[in-house]
């Protein structure tokens, strides 16, 4: 299912997000937010999770991780962020927005559309 409502957990290490994502996932309706972006240095997110391309793995995030009710939640903390941002730039709907544009951008529609440019 493709979300209608999305939000971030946006956090630091060892500050409960942890609990406060399962009290979320235990409502039934607030998403099963987790940490799908984070991935060890070096790795991508399709390499992390065998995805044949990074839109691919979005997609798939998207898709098992959306409630009945259309709300997709997810962990962002600011350990990763940075790489996260970089990996979405790597996309081509997405080379030329900043950090603040893509946490406002509406991700689900350019996802459906995007294309991976060639080599």
């Amino acid at each position: 299912m493709k979300p209608a409502i999305s939000y971030i957990v946006a956090s630091v290490q060892r500050s409960g997000t942890h609990l406060l994502c399962s009290v979320l996932r235990s409502t039934g309706v607030a998403g099963s937010p987790d940490e799908y972006f984070l991935c060890k240095p070096g790795q991508t997110w399709e390499e992390s999770w065998g995805t044949p391309l990074r839109v691919a793995y979005i997609e798939r995030v998207l898709q098992r991780n959306t409630t009945l009710g259309g709300v997709f939640g997810f962990v962002l903390t600011w350990s990763y962020f940075d790489r996260v941002l970089q990996m979405l730039q790597e996309i081509p709907a997405y080379k030329n927005l900043n950090g603040h544009q893509l946490l406002a951008a509406d991700l689900r529609a350019s996802f459906d559309a995007s294309e991976p440019e060639p080599a």
